[in-house]
């Protein structure tokens, strides 16, 4: 459901398809994902979509250390 998180899942579901998504889908991700971060003045989040068939798409957005500001990456892992 649309804004919806799971907390702490990580790696790419198994049979994922490996192919992206068409730029306008990921450029829709990232705009969800920038309005979404914005309205839960949340510091940074990673998101992944994994659509059989259909393509995936991975996002590191905001800040991944608040006590450095260093950016989020696809690396960091979250509780």
């Amino acid at each position: 459901a649309r804004g919806s998180a799971q907390i702490g899942a990580t790696a790419t579901p198994t049979g994922a398809a490996v192919r992206p998504f068409p730029a306008d889908t990921q450029l829709a991700f990232e705009t969800i994902v920038d309005d979404a971060l914005a309205a839960a003045y949340a510091p940074g989040a990673l998101v992944g979509v994994w659509y059989p068939g259909m393509g995936s798409w991975q996002k590191a957005a905001g800040v991944g250390d608040v006590a450095t500001g260093a950016p989020a990456t696809l690396d960091d892992h979250f509780r």
